[in-house]
């Protein structure tokens, strides 16, 4: 009894070492997709950043109106002010899902910023919606939680904008 107690000890401070040494080292998930961190040197768009490195980064969960190719959509400026006050200028953590990039050649990622995960923070705020885009929902569940506190709260968009000038993925 006391040795299966003791290799159960072993075993969990094993399994706690190794999630704090994830931790510390960024945890990026499959990081042959790209770098675990980088400096945010350019927002694009309400929903993808450019790093020091020139790593276009997409972050994955959530879509935020358009801003980019002559588009405006209903509080896209809006979405792009908060993902500059999230993340311009700071040092992100970049988590990587499954598939490494999109059809448009960018990185897909979850980015944190100052330990938060911004597509939440985004979606939370109502400058975007969660969009869930297999195979690359791990966070899906807390994302469209955060979608759904939003609209209930009346967030950003969901009070700002008609449905009718939202973007199709977030309409309902």
């Amino acid at each position: 009894m006391r040795r299966l107690v003791a290799s159960a000890v072993a075993l969990a401070i094993a399994l706690v070492a190794g999630s704090a040494c994830e931790e510390v080292t960024g945890g990026c998930g499959n990081s042959s997709c790209g770098p675990c961190t980088g400096t945010v040197v350019e927002v694009i768009d309400g929903d993808t950043i450019r790093l020091e490195t020139g790593e276009t980064i997409r972050y994955i969960g959530v879509d935020t109106p358009e801003t980019t190719s002559g588009k405006a959509e209903c509080f896209g400026s809006e979405a792009v002010d908060r993902n500059i006050e999230l993340v311009l200028g700071k040092d992100v953590v970049l988590e990587y899902d499954v598939e490494c990039t999109d059809r448009f050649g960018r990185n897909l990622a979850y980015v944190y910023a100052d330990g938060v995960l911004v597509s939440e923070s985004l979606i939370s705020g109502g400058f975007g919606c969660s969009l869930g885009i297999a195979p690359d929902v791990l966070y899906q569940p807390a994302l469209d939680a955060a979608e759904a506190r939003a609209k209930n709260a009346g967030a950003g968009q969901w009070s700002a904008c008609e449905a009718s000038q939202r973007k199709e993925s977030c309409a309902n």
